[in-house]
């Protein structure tokens, strides 16, 4: 898997990407965000509460799909594959090692700033739609609550077991916000 993902992904520089190109082809695509979750990025965003998006996708469209959405709020912090440009703005390789998901964990940003800005936040609430997704927070130092919330899309009555046992709220083909926009208005 992980040979695979590197494969797939060092293939991109000889696509021709430029960088110009990035804003048109989120614009072009049918990628679209869970409903609700411009209610949840600006409720956080009120709130200062600092929101890691940590992805084994391209950070660079992740960033340009939230711009034109005018989602991309300053506490809003994006970990993920970013892509490395050459003065011609043409796409070279990725800036860092390869974030895949079966290393998103604490040691793959190990280098971020993010860390340090959020030290003194003792509570986190995890968003994973795989059981990889739960390492992420492997790692983070002086954790008081951990709340995981995974979303199940695929294979539901297979997955549906291992799922309930990793998370602690599992939600079934739930394309929506819902839940984390109810649970933080308690909260916040």
């Amino acid at each position: 898997m992980i040979e695979w993902y590197s494969k797939s992904i060092n293939l991109m520089p000889t696509s021709g990407i430029s960088k110009e190109c990035v804003p048109e082809m989120v614009a072009k695509s049918n990628v679209c965000l869970r409903d609700r979750s411009d209610v949840l990025f600006q409720s956080l965003h009120k709130h200062n509460v600092p929101f890691l998006i940590f992805s084994a996708g391209v950070g660079d469209i992740l960033e340009e799909v939230l711009q034109q959405n005018n989602l991309m709020y300053p506490n809003i912090k994006i970990i993920a594959n970013f892509m490395n440009f050459n003065e011609k703005n043409k796409l070279i390789g990725f800036k860092n090692d390869l974030i895949h998901t079966f290393n998103k964990n604490q040691s793959s940003v190990e280098n971020s700033d993010y860390f340090g800005h959020v030290k003194s936040r003792n509570n986190i609430i995890l968003l994973g739609d795989s059981l990889g997704d739960l390492d992420m927070a492997a790692g983070v130092q002086d954790v008081n609550t951990m709340l995981k919330i995974g979303f199940l899309n695929f294979k539901i009555d297979e997955n549906l077991p291992q799922y309930m046992d990793a998370y602690d709220i599992v939600l079934s083909d739930d394309q929506t916000m819902d839940v984390i926009v109810e649970l933080l208005q308690n909260i916040l």
